[in-house]
């Protein structure tokens, strides 16, 4: 009997490769890294753009489950194409559709001058169909035979050139954008003795025993420090957005403010106004390099001001925002406004950024505005006198709200940036509504104070659309970003103290001295600039007071 002859049988996924021909060890593995080069590629990218504000470290937790979905999404594809390749590709293509929806929406944003939530919502169905179309076209061509693990593998070659470009991006360089409050460069502040202080981010020192004050007490009177970020003087609305704020002002001065119409920054960045203006002082001229951003927040929310005044008997509410800085603190007693969103603020940009945003519950940027102002109409019923640290990130970007308080932008990241075709509206719709919210604030504290309060208005810095317009000289910029709202109600013995160009170093110094009697002297009004990014030069500019 004759024996049967063995007949290769032709796989319907396409024939396999030949003897001699299989793929090496080292393809097969460049093919099942390419996907998480992709994500890992994103997550690096963004880090990159926003250093300033973020150590390496944070990178971490995101990065590890970048690839672990990843490597899920290879094995998935792995199963429905038969192919490694063809897995690969599609998992790369997975994660780019995913992590890359919010650079879409940003390039949509620049071509179109539109930044809205409708515009999201059609960048999100077409990522989403897209992505679905090539999916079931590489499927289909893979189970014909079709192998895409060179297309794969050149994905993922790009992603690890991505990766390499931003670990050696230039610090500081001209493309940086900040996720945050214009972050620019790591420092320290001055401990006076010529040594540095650093504290950690949640580091407060324990508060010795104060005595009870009464809520009425005329000499312990509440105090609302209010920061309105990136809120312009007056002036400068009027020559860069062609706004007349006037009016505004005035009834704040009907309500008894002192407004310091020549007033500026000490700083020109949130970060470093905040720790200059919360601890009285001004930071080093000479900036050391390597010390974290972080350093800066530490600064902030263990800061001497509120302090002094807990020491005083006083209680220290926050009014939190979604920027690190100001998002709580140890020292407060108690912390108003929303739940602060799951993971890092780092970790938040990413998936807000991303097309799974929305998926986690976390509060918008609009969700904390909104609450800030519902705040600071309710402290005045604490017991006893409180003081009050009111971080509102606004009329700064993004342009969540119009000038009715409306919501016309969904977003849980503070990303966003001057200029553009919607910048000036988008702006000026965030003054408006800020200055009504105000005024009804203010009106309500007011009559629910039995003693005057004291209530300072600021900006951390001004306005900064000039740089995007071709043709202004770099003093102008300056000035406008330096240009700030700077109002105060505050007692006479205070308002003696006061100058039109007093600056945030000196605000309560002059409380120090005025109200509580303290021996503090003022410190010279001077505006520190470095120009085109982080300040490891400082230039010094003294206004006339």
């Amino acid at each position: 009997m004759q024996e049967p002859v063995d007949v290769p049988v032709r796989s319907r996924r396409g024939p396999e490769p030949p003897p001699g021909r299989r793929e090496s060890t080292a393809i097969v593995a460049a093919t099942i890294v390419s996907p998480i080069l992709v994500g890992l590629a994103a997550v690096t990218w963004v880090w990159s753009q926003n250093r300033a504000e973020f150590e390496a470290s944070v990178v971490v937790r995101p990065a590890l489950v970048v690839a672990t979905a990843a490597a899920l999404v290879i094995l998935i594809f792995r199963v429905l194409t038969g192919r490694l390749g063809a897995a690969s590709l599609l998992a790369s293509l997975t994660l780019i559709a995913i992590l890359g929806y919010g650079t879409v929406v940003d390039l949509m944003t620049a071509l179109t001058g539109r930044d809205s939530m409708r515009a999201q919502m059609v960048v999100r169905v077409l990522d989403i169909v897209v992505l679905a179309l090539a999916i079931v076209v590489v499927i289909v061509l893979a189970r014909r035979g079709r192998s895409f693990g060179r297309a794969a593998r050149f994905l993922g070659f790009l992603g690890g050139v991505i990766i390499v470009l931003a670990i050696v991006r230039p610090f500081g360089s001209a493309a940086e954008l900040s996720l945050g409050l214009d972050g620019a460069g790591p420092g320290l502040v001055d401990g006076g003795d010529g040594g540095v202080t650093t504290p950690t981010l949640d580091e407060a020192p324990v508060p010795r025993p104060v005595p009870v004050l009464a809520h009425d007490d005329a000499a312990h009177p509440d105090v609302y420090y209010v920061i309105l970020d990136g809120y312009a003087r007056a002036d400068a609305l009027a020559t860069h957005y062609g706004f007349d704020n006037e009016p505004f002002l005035n009834a704040l001065r009907e309500r008894g403010f002192i407004v310091a119409d020549q007033g500026t920054s000490n700083y020109p960045y949130t970060y470093l106004s905040l720790a200059s203006s919360l601890n009285e002082r001004y930071l080093t001229d000479d900036i050391a390099q390597g010390v974290p951003y972080q350093a800066y927040l530490g600064l902030i929310r263990s800061a001497t001001v509120p302090q002094r005044f807990r020491e005083r008997g006083y209680r220290y509410d926050l009014v939190r925002s979604a920027w690190a800085g100001t998002s709580g603190s140890a020292l407060a007693d108690e912390v108003l406004g929303p739940e602060p969103a799951i993971g890092t603020e780092f970790e938040v940009a990413i998936l807000d950024g991303s097309l799974l945003r929305g998926l986690a519950p976390q509060p918008s940027i609009a969700d904390y505005h909104l609450a800030a102002f519902d705040a600071l109409e309710t402290i005045s019923t604490d017991p006893g006198p409180t003081f009050t640290l009111a971080h509102i990130v606004a009329p700064h970007p993004p342009y969540v709200l119009d000038r009715h308080g409306n919501v016309v932008l969904d977003t849980a990241a503070l990303r966003g940036a001057w200029g553009g075709a919607d910048n000036e509206r988008g702006y000026l719709d965030q003054v408006r509504f800020v200055n009504d919210r105000l005024l009804q604030a203010i009106d309500r504290i007011l009559a629910a104070s039995t003693t005057r309060p004291i209530i300072v208005l600021q900006g951390d810095h001004g306005s900064w659309s000039s740089r995007f317009e071709r043709g202004v000289a770099a003093h102008d910029v300056e000035a406008e970003r330096m240009s700030i709202l700077n109002a105060y109600l505050v007692p006479d013995d205070v308002g003696a103290l006061l100058s039109p160009a007093i600056t945030p170093v000196n605000t309560f110094r002059t409380i120090d001295r005025g109200l509580f009697g303290e021996p503090v002297d003022l410190l010279p009004n001077e505006r520190r600039y470095g120009p085109g990014g982080p300040p490891s030069n400082l230039t010094i500019y003294v206004p006339t007071d």
